[in-house]
Formats: structure tokens, sequence, C-alpha cells
């Protein structure tokens, strides 16, 4: 039994599928044999295109896992390597993001003597596309850091007109907040897009607040205004930023933490050093979790006022 090349009588060569077996007599010598013969020309031609269109998938693959690759690495230069540093601000992050390309994005504008100023955004989509958006999300921001950096509902309105006359069907949410530390006390000015809701953490109380705000996604329309929050602050008053694979946790029952539940977690933190309450929150998030899967990248950024 097998597959053959053969050669018809008119010298055309062809595929057969043949099976060939012995007929004895009553001595068990053989005396015949009888085939039984299938033309699958047609089925070898099929399962070769099958094999060529198969490596040139397995190629394209292979290229775009290579892609990918080099735009993680890409993404993971966006971002900041070290949190800044100030006399009078201590400041740390945690970012875990996921396999795939995700669309986290934050950074810090130094603002010399007159504080310190960050942003964090979460662009919607992952993949290839999501990383080169947030390389044009770097410039742009970058630009506006020092012409918009001490007044965040102007950066927010320049960043949203910025990323409508680009072009860029993209849009985000996202979050500007400056600490104003020119004078004696510490403020935090914010205006957000969309974005998860800041968290300020006072001491000694054992509660923390949300900090409501309006403002739709970043980049929808050019014509949305920003509202701008201040909170005065006082020496180891906290804000948390975060993005919402935070607060969009889910658990094995399908529950997700919620800003309510991050602020409860950071409310329990109090006790602990900043860098000590960021690992905690994570501890949080993951226990409270259990055996799902983390579905988004997640940044969570932490400041303290020390004076």
């Amino acid at each position: 039994r097998g597959d053959f090349h053969n050669r018809k009588k008119n010298g055309e060569i062809y595929w057969e599928s043949a099976s060939i077996s012995p007929i004895m007599n009553e001595k068990g010598e053989i005396t015949h044999f009888v085939a039984v013969k299938e033309d699958i020309t047609d089925r070898k031609k099929a399962e070769e295109e099958i094999r060529i269109t198969s490596d040139k998938l397995r190629q394209r693959n292979d290229e775009m896992a290579g892609e990918l690759a080099n735009a993680q690495i890409v993404t993971a230069m966006l971002l900041p390597g070290a949190p800044p540093e100030h006399e009078r601000l201590r400041t740390a992050f945690r970012f875990k993001p996921l396999e795939a390309i995700g669309g986290d994005f934050f950074s810090f504008n130094t603002l010399h003597e007159r504080g310190l100023g960050v942003f964090i955004g979460d662009v919607a989509g992952h993949g290839v596309s999501a990383a080169l958006f947030l390389t044009l999300l770097r410039s742009l921001t970058e630009r506006l850091n020092g012409a918009a950096g001490a007044s965040p509902s102007r950066y927010m309105k320049d960043l949203n007109a910025a990323l409508i006359e680009s072009g860029v069907f993209f849009f985000i949410t996202a979050l500007y907040g400056m600490f104003d530390l020119a004078g004696d006390g510490t403020a935090f000015r914010f205006a957000k897009g969309g974005h998860t809701p800041p968290i300020l953490h006072r001491p000694g109380g054992g509660t923390a607040e949300i900090l409501l705000s309006g403002g739709i996604p970043v980049g929808l329309t050019g014509s949305t205004e920003f509202q701008e929050i201040t909170v005065d602050m006082k020496p180891g008053d906290r804000i948390y930023l975060y993005t919402d694979g935070v607060t969009e946790t889910r658990n094995e029952k399908g529950g997700m933490i919620e800003p309510e539940g991050l602020r409860d977690i950071i409310g329990r933190s109090g006790s602990l050093g900043l860098e000590k309450s960021l690992d905690y929150i994570m501890e949080e998030a993951a226990r409270f979790r259990g055996a799902g899967v983390f579905e988004d990248d997640i940044v969570i950024i932490g400041f303290e006022v020390i004076y």
C-alpha cells in the first residue's frame, strides 16, 4: 500500500494511491496480484498548496513575533526607568505589563523649583499599532511639558487638540497633574479625561478619598473642556494615580476591585512606607484576582509630601 508517482501511456505523470494484494493457490503459492488504484493527483496538488501556504504563514508569524518583540522594547524605552527625585516630594511607581503589548503610558515633568508634573494615560487597544501611537504620545507630551506643564487644564486641552489634528484614530483616557511646590505649602492640581480618579490618603485617619472630576476621553472631539481640581496637601499626605488595569482586576466570580475597592486597600496601607504601600496594593490585587488572570497592564504611581 502506498502513493506512487506513475506515468500514463500518453506520457502524463500522475499520482496514484494503490493497494496491491497477492492471490495464492491451495499450495500457498502466489499466482496473481490484485491492485486497487485511485488517481490522487488533485489531492497531492492541494496538499502541496497547503504546505506552501503553511510555510508562508509560519514565516509571517516569525516576522510578526520579531516585530512584536521590537515593539515591546520600544514601549519599555518610552517609560521612565526610575522615579524623579525632589527634596519635598517622594515618588514611586509599579508597572506590570501584559505579555501582549499594552497601551499604558506615564511620564514625569520636572518643573525645576516650581514642582513636579505627571502624565498617565491608557490607549484604547493593544499590539504594534498601540506601541506606535505611544511614540506619538511621548512626543506630544514632551512638547507640552514646557508650554503647558504648569496648567493641567490647558495641558489636557492642548493634548486633545494635537491628537485631533494628527488625524490618528486612537483615543486615550488620560490625566495630567502638577504638584505646586513653589510656596511654603503644597498643592496638587489635576485635570483628566475619562481616566480613573486620583486617590488621596492623609495620615492618621486610616481612610482615603477618591478625587472626582469631569472630562471625556482625549482625542474624541475637538470641542471639549477639562475641569481642573486643586487639593491642598500637608506633609505625609499621599496621592495615588493608576490605570484601570488595577480597578478592573476581576476575581473568579467576575467582580472587579473598582475605585472604591482600591480606596479601601490604600486606606489599609497607610502605616506602610510609600514603596511598601505600592507592593501591598499589588499583592492585594493579586489576592483579589485569585486563580484568574490579569487582563490589562497595571500602572500605579504614588506621591508623598515630605515637607
